[in-house]
């Protein structure tokens, strides 16, 4: 298991050595909040800064614990801003064959819920989309609520309207958004359900709960966001 001392050490390089990518977070996560995406302290975000550690050479690459910046359970996207280290995690995954070890700095905090969920797409990915290292989680009304209109009992179709409604939705996502059925906040059952939606498009959605994007940094998956909410919109100003 990695010592508290190193952990302390990449988490503090994240934030200090990572300027590009701190900065985007932090414009994201205003955005978000002023989309109206994010109330109290819903939804998240993780980032695998596993290869930026090693350009850094704080990590060798030969080092194949991964590395992720995560939501801290509790934290706000309004705060981001404020206060960006106190809002998040550093948590290393070991592997040792099928086996894993998992530990977090700061150590008297928690991830988000959710991190079951995004480890699991963040692990998919690292397989097949090794580019993409960003995944966003928020709360937009018009997702929430058309995630649980009659229409989404049938994706193909769906799919199909909000790219009609909206022509930028098939180039930004050609393979569609994917769509899973509802599960309990924070469960494996959430977990299970995503991944079994999940296959290669760039967005997913939670029945009942929200939206998901993944890109290769933070302002790719905000695109993602806006495109599949913007459509959303559409739908219910056309219907």
């Amino acid at each position: 298991m990695i010592n508290i001392h190193t952990m302390k050490q990449l988490y503090e390089a994240a934030f200090y050595r990572l300027p590009s990518l701190i900065g985007s977070i932090t414009e994201i996560a205003r955005c978000i909040w002023q989309n109206g995406w994010a109330e109290a302290n819903a939804g998240n975000m993780s980032f695998d800064i596993t290869t930026q550690l090693h350009e850094l050479y704080l990590v060798k690459e030969t080092d194949l614990t991964r590395y992720y910046l995560v939501s801290r359970t509790g934290s706000r996207y309004r705060q981001y801003a404020k206060d960006l280290m106190n809002s998040f995690v550093l948590v290393a995954v070991e592997k040792d064959g099928l086996e894993s070890t998992q530990t977090i700095y700061p150590v008297e905090s928690k991830p988000t819920s959710e991190w079951q969920t995004h480890r699991r797409i963040q692990e998919y990915f690292q397989t097949y989309k090794p580019d993409y290292k960003c995944i966003i989680h928020v709360h937009p009304a018009e997702i929430i609520a058309l995630s649980q209109l009659p229409a989404y009992n049938d994706p193909v179709s769906l799919n199909q309207r909000l790219m009609s409604i909206l022509p930028e939705t098939k180039y930004y996502l050609p393979t569609g958004v994917a769509m899973a059925r509802f599960a309990e906040t924070g469960t494996t059952e959430l977990a299970e359900a995503s991944m079994a939606a999940l296959a290669a498009q760039n967005a997913l959605i939670w029945q009942g709960h929200g939206l998901m994007a993944f890109g290769k940094d933070p302002d790719e998956a905000f695109d993602y966001l806006e495109i599949v909410n913007k459509a959303a919109k559409l739908w219910f100003l056309l219907n």
